[in-house]
């Protein structure tokens, strides 16, 4: 079963100055931290979008449709210019660890806990459908090898084991900009730019998603996208990160 799922997500940036270079003339902020918001029939996606782009706030949307929004604000809170907003389109938003999660009225749960930040459990792959090894770094790794023996009697099995995932493997740093994107292709991209293997199980649906992650770490990359998705990772023992339902 195909299911959309709408992940707008910004987190910590570089610097100051990415921040200014991303902002847009629809809003602007005083040095008394207020702000001054205008919008012409815009998307209420896109205002929000820049309302947190602005203020450097983390946030995620899920399942919002167009609504066009014509508001002028000038010198009001960030807090304000939120709570306005989310009048104006019938939207409401839910804080748990510095994040904003938006939705609509009466549709949305509260976010489910993002996991803890220790080291990942470790799961065992199945014995008879082992999961491909991870290249975690400059050196590449190996599968099981299956090795006759030249008797014909016996056969030698040569395994060679990743290294596990590690807290400096999570901290790695990505960044990718996706609209509608496949899930599988954006777990793809996070693998390839932090040398992790990132395993997705079959029964995960295929779903879409747009995915703005901005200069973060992996870990928080994967709790926002499987938390949103309503789903789990864990490390395995072979050196890759595991999705499932």
């Amino acid at each position: 079963m195909n299911r959309t799922i709408t992940l707008a997500t910004l987190l910590a940036f570089a610097s100051l100055s990415l921040a200014q270079a991303t902002s847009t003339d629809s809003i602007q902020t005083n040095a008394q931290g207020k702000v001054s918001l205008t919008s012409r029939g815009k998307d209420v996606r896109e205002v929000l979008y820049d309302l947190f782009l602005q203020r450097r706030r983390n946030f995620v949307i899920e399942g919002i449709e167009k609504t066009e929004l014509f508001l002028i604000l000038n010198d009001v809170t960030f807090d304000e210019a939120l709570e306005i907003v989310m009048k104006q389109a019938n939207l409401k938003f839910d804080l748990q660890n510095d994040i904003y999660y938006v939705g609509k009225k009466g549709k949305t749960s509260p976010p489910i806990p993002l996991p803890e930040r220790n080291p990942l459990p470790l799961v065992n792959p199945a014995p008879n459908n082992p999961l491909p090894l991870g290249n975690t770094g400059s050196t590449p790794s190996m599968a099981p090898i299956d090795i006759p023996n030249p008797a014909g009697s016996a056969q030698a099995t040569f395994q060679a084991r990743a290294p596990k995932v590690t807290e400096a493997d999570m901290k790695r740093r990505v960044t990718t900009r996706y609209n509608l994107v496949d899930i599988r292709d954006l777990f793809a991209d996070l693998s390839r730019q932090t040398g992790v293997k990132i395993e997705v199980a079959a029964g995960v649906p295929a779903y879409k998603v747009k995915a703005f992650l901005i200069n973060t770490s992996l870990r928080f990359a994967m709790d926002t996208v499987t938390k949103t998705a309503r789903l789990k990772y864990s490390a395995t023992d072979v050196g890759t990160i595991l999705v499932t339902k």
